[in-house]
């Protein structure tokens, strides 16, 4: 798989490939190699086995020079740097080695681009195989020229009546809301009193989708149907019954509903029991006149994409957390980390270390450990944007800088308003373009929860490459277990202990599997775990203080140009060592790792509480009795993991937190999960492996007078973890998925060697390394 700025990892992509993506990276014969080629390190980039950097106005001159390598063809090909032929050459060659079963992604909203890559497949065999033509994908779909035309004519005041539905091109198209008020009458149906329906003539609103009756065609053998879970807490109307009255067909959504799904032939009753249905609705376009059609229009896009010039600088659009701008008003976004900067409540303009250096920009570790850094103007063409904060970023290619939109909105809500910058400003209709950068007066304060980014040799995440897990599959080679010399010979951590052993052997034993192979980073299990337990918003103030309260975390390392082998070379001391190692690589390779409590069975948690109010229970859980506990902070200190979390403040009632916490008004209180304590001021939290959920499922068992069943429930974070990563079981349990996964040879606990015997281990990361 090869992507050419394609961040098909993450909600930015139209339609991500996620669990399909870990499945085909199971490690063994066979595993999906990835190439990412790109200016901004994306999540898929971060995933990849080799990436390329390249600048955005090349992406189609890069795509043409491939085509030319894999077809033989001689199509124009703009200017491209000599190591980046290089780099394409070999990827021509594996991807040849692996005709017909490859495929080529390419990302952005360039047409040429997009005809460019499928040309690339088509010569290599790939559409009809692993490229579907029969099923294409209508998420995002969307028509730049009909918009522009729209714009037009409402500027030309040729436009009577327009009626916007669940769009906001006041945010995020400039020029839109000076056009829009020379239209005689517009109407705005929406969530909100937004940007655009803030200036249009009437504004009408529309229930949340969870409380309204909706049909979804996805693709074309796809229908899915949306009946309400809730009453409507407002005064609204579904956009359908309103278009509907105005083309004179008066009825409500659940019948629009049911003439759609009478339309495709089906039963109502079946398709709404089963959520949806399988539709006989695909493309009569056949594979062979596709692969014509992307060959015979190869050249004409080349000729387009070669003209596109570049600059010295190149900004490449992104979406982070809250995507681009439509969820901007939810705190839980705002609050989970960047998977690749682990910075929060913030958007800023990504940039490499040379060329940071080169234009003056600096980020600086204050005293009290928060990072501040310069403030930017950048401007494109005719368009400015002031006040950007700038953060080096490792993999960054030199001469791009990179910025996430989605921020800088002014009628979103109170958590988003305000916040960030917006990126639609700069009118980069293609996503990219060249720009000018300045360094203006003044730092930025940033909120980043991990600021410790390599890690300086440690075995926290184990990798091993493909090739030699192939070649030693019992582990012995690159996954060795710990010893210590005793006075009673060599002993495994599980054999040296200081404390007698629990009996793990009569009761359930919970256990869980973290697969660093199916792992992307997404955080999906972070805002899940949030959702589940009740987890406070805490806002930018107190990130920066360091008091986040994320149960779960996602580490991100960054590997580093220093080993030790170079630093023996190089005949450096131990500190030169360490201090260089603490460096990330310019094209650094990135893992995740999710750590949360690891529940240990010889927990220094418990040894030091005072009160007895962090316990261990039969069932090899640690436990937290909130009302024992007084704060003392003893057991955050002892805990080698740093996974405890103290609650400084009584976020859902405190004033300095209603502008980030939804859980102070009564609709915002709607979120909390009844099965769930709030947790009073003073106490420390922690992930409970979701003990609300294995005593339900223990009582549904006994109700039943059977055994509980493997895979009968799960933790919040396993159930909304897509890839499969998080495995949740008794390991007691004969054959379950976590027994099996625990004696797998890739099994190992993180910081083993400290002799704590966690209840949660993790799957050596495998690396399919040319």
């Amino acid at each position: 798989m090869v992507s050419f700025g394609d961040d098909f990892l993450s909600a930015a992509s139209a339609q991500q490939l996620t669990k399909a993506y870990a499945d085909r990276r199971t490690p063994g014969k066979g595993m999906l190699r990835h190439i990412q080629v790109e200016s901004n390190l994306s999540l898929s980039g971060a995933n990849a086995d080799k990436r390329v950097k390249i600048k955005p106005s090349e992406v189609g001159s890069a795509l043409a020079y491939l085509y030319n390598e894999v077809s033989g063809g001689s199509v124009a090909v703009g200017t491209l740097s000599d190591a980046v032929k290089s780099a394409l050459k070999g990827i021509a060659k594996e991807l040849t080695a692996a005709k017909g079963h490859s495929i080529v992604l390419v990302g952005g909203n360039s047409g040429a681009n997009a005809h460019l890559a499928a040309a690339v497949n088509a010569a290599l065999g790939n559409v009809g195989n692993t490229l579907r033509v029969d099923q294409p994908i209508y998420l995002r779909s969307g028509n730049d020229r009909a918009f522009n035309n729209a714009m037009a004519d409402m500027q030309a005041g040729s436009v009577g009546t327009i009626v916007l539905v669940g769009a906001n091109p006041a945010y995020n198209r400039p020029g839109f809301a000076e056009a829009v008020s020379k239209a005689t009458y517009s109407l705005s149906l929406c969530d909100r009193l937004d940007e655009t329906a803030s200036l249009t003539s009437a504004a009408a609103p529309v229930p949340h989708y969870l409380e309204s009756w909706a049909d979804y065609t996805p693709n074309t053998t796809d229908l899915a149907v949306a009946q309400p879970t809730i009453r409507p807490l407002f005064n609204s109307k579904p956009a359908v019954e309103v278009l509907g009255a105005l083309t004179g067909e008066k009825q409500s959504a659940k019948d629009w509903v049911k003439n759609t799904v009478s339309g495709f032939g089906l039963s109502w009753s079946q398709t709404l029991h089963d959520g949806g249905a399988s539709v006989n609705n695909a493309a009569s376009i056949s594979v062979s006149e596709t692969a014509s059609k992307a060959l015979a229009g190869a050249s004409a896009a080349a000729e387009q994409a070669s003209s596109v010039k570049g600059g010295d600088f190149e900004l490449a659009l992104y979406e982070k957390t809250v995507g681009a701008g439509f969820q901007s008003n939810n705190p839980w976004l705002h609050e989970l980390p960047d998977p690749i900067s682990r910075a929060a409540w913030d958007n800023y303009m990504t940039i490499s270390a040379k060329d940071a250096l080169a234009l003056g920009i600096v980020n600086e570790t204050q005293s009290n450990g928060a990072l501040n850094g310069s403030l930017v103007t950048i401007k494109a063409g005719d368009f400015t944007l002031e006040n950007v904060p700038a953060l080096v970023q490792p993999g960054q290619a030199q001469g791009t800088v990179g910025l996430a939109v989605g921020y800088g909105r002014s009628a979103a809500g109170r958590v988003a308003d305000s916040l960030g910058v917006n990126a639609f400003e700069l009118n980069l209709a293609n996503g990219f373009g060249t720009v000018t950068i300045t360094v203006q007066e003044g730092e930025h304060e940033f909120a980043s929860t991990q600021l410790g980014n390599t890690m300086m040799g440690r075995k926290i995440v184990n990798e091993v490459t493909l090739a030699n897990f192939m070649a030693d599959p019992s582990g012995a080679s690159w996954n060795e277990k710990p010893t210590f010399h005793t006075m009673d010979g060599v002993k495994t951590s599980n054999e040296a202990n200081l404390w007698a052993n629990h009996d793990h052997e009569t009761m359930h034993m919970w256990n869980m599997s973290i697969d660093l192979n199916s792992c992307t980073g997404c955080g999906a299990c972070v805002i899940a775990c949030h959702m589940e337990n009740n987890v406070p918003v805490v806002g930018k103030d107190e990130i920066r203080n360091f008091r986040d309260m994320h149960w779960l975390r996602i580490d991100r390392y960054y590997s580093s140009d220093m080993t030790d082998a170079r630093a023996e070379e190089e005949n450096l001391g131990a500190i030169d060592k360490y201090a260089a190692m603490e460096v990330p690589g310019e094209s650094p390779e990135v893992v995740f790792q999710p750590v949360m409590c690891q529940h240990c069975n010889h927990a220094p948690c418990e040894t030091v509480c005072p009160v007895g109010a962090t316990v261990h229970s039969r069932e090899g859980l640690n436990h937290m009795a909130y009302n024992r506990c007084i704060g003392t902070r003893y057991c955050a200190n002892n805990c080698p993991y740093k996974v405890r979390r103290f609650n400084w403040f009584n976020y859902q009632k405190n004033e300095r937190f209603t502008g980030v916490n939804p859980a102070q008004d009564d609709f915002g209180r709607m979120v909390l999960n009844p099965d769930v304590t709030v947790r009073a001021r003073g106490v420390m939290e922690k992930c409970t492996m979701c003990i609300q959920r294995i005593q339900y499922g223990k009582l549904e068992a006994k109700k039943a007078g059977q055994p509980v069943a493997d895979g009968a429930f799960t933790t919040a974070c396993a159930q909304a973890c897509d890839t499969g990563a998080i495995t949740f079981g008794d390991v007691n349990t004969a054959g379950s998925s976590v027994q099996v996964a625990k004696n797998d040879a890739r099994s190992y606990h993180l910081l083993e060697e400290v002799g704590t015997q966690p209840s949660v281990f993790y799957q050596t990361k495998v690396r399919n390394r040319a």
